[in-house]
């Protein structure tokens, strides 16, 4: 099994507004293809995190490398992992910047307990991308705290 973690950047013409169509293709495509995985969305960067047999996870990140809707795509992590973090979340979403409302429009929001054990299992096998990833659960801290 292949996992991939990779962070990009939202180019200017990017909303928010955008995230429920890019959710609803990613979560269609990856029950179709048997990826699972999880995006992060905060404050302009995307953290994604993608699982599964190696050739369809490929595909999907290279289709995700071609969206213009993104850029300076930086790979954290690729690796043949026994496991997967996410078994049963085709595409898992969280924003720790947005509104208990905001959040309440979106299927399929895991919460930050999940996120955290998560991170724990990223952090024992690889701990480069567990430290992305836990920089991420830090800023989720800060907006629960506020």
């Amino acid at each position: 099994m292949l996992r991939i973690v990779y962070l990009s950047f939202a180019w200017r013409d990017f909303t928010p507004a955008d995230l429920p169509r890019i959710l609803e293709t990613a979560r269609h495509n990856n029950a179709r293809d048997g990826v699972t995985g999880l995006l992060v969305f905060d404050k302009g960067s995307f953290l994604q995190i993608l699982e599964g047999a190696p050739d369809p996870v490929t595909a999907c990140f290279d289709r995700i490398a071609q969206d213009s809707r993104h850029g300076g795509m930086v790979v954290v992590a690729r690796k043949q992992v026994d496991t997967r973090l996410f078994p049963d979340w085709s595409m898992g979403f969280a924003n720790p910047c947005a509104t208990l409302d905001e959040a309440r429009a979106f299927e399929d929001v895991h919460g930050f307990e999940a996120l955290a054990a998560a991170t724990t299992r990223i952090e024992a096998e690889d701990r480069r991308a567990g430290a992305m990833l836990r920089g991420v659960l830090t800023s989720f801290d800060a907006a629960r705290a506020s």
